[in-house]
């Protein structure tokens, strides 16, 4: 099994809850260098599914990671890129085709996904 490649100051919030898909999954927030939680800062947030995948190489698919927050750390290191939040979804794994499909019948819940996690993420820090 791969070790853990997290980089950055990234929460886990195991099993969030989704209430319009009736689902809990994990979420890793990677939050910028200087985050303050109560600061009046405000920062822009990326959401990306697959979240499994996105920071870490020990839950990635195949042991290899996206390196989002490698990248992320280094371009805004470098002032390439302004500080953000990103919002990493995990995906359910055998029922994944059913929540990026929306063709058919395959895709119940494709059009639901999107709405189902902005509103209840974005308090999420």
């Amino acid at each position: 099994m791969p070790k853990h490649t997290l980089t950055g100051n990234i929460k886990r919030h195991r099993e969030f809850p989704s209430d319009i898909l009736g689902n809990r999954r994990d979420v890793l927030v990677y939050l910028p260098p200087g985050y303050r939680r109560f600061s009046r800062q405000r920062y822009p947030v990326l959401y990306l599914h697959d979240g499994q995948n996105i920071f870490d190489a020990a839950t990635s698919f195949a042991g290899v990671e996206w390196g989002v927050d490698e990248t992320a750390e280094r371009l805004i290191r470098k002032r390439l890129l302004d500080p953000l939040i990103i919002v990493a979804i995990a995906n359910m794994g055998e029922d994944r085709i059913h929540e990026f499909t929306s063709t058919g019948n395959i895709g119940r819940n494709a059009r639901l996904n999107l709405r189902a996690w902005a509103a209840p993420l974005s308090v999420v820090s």
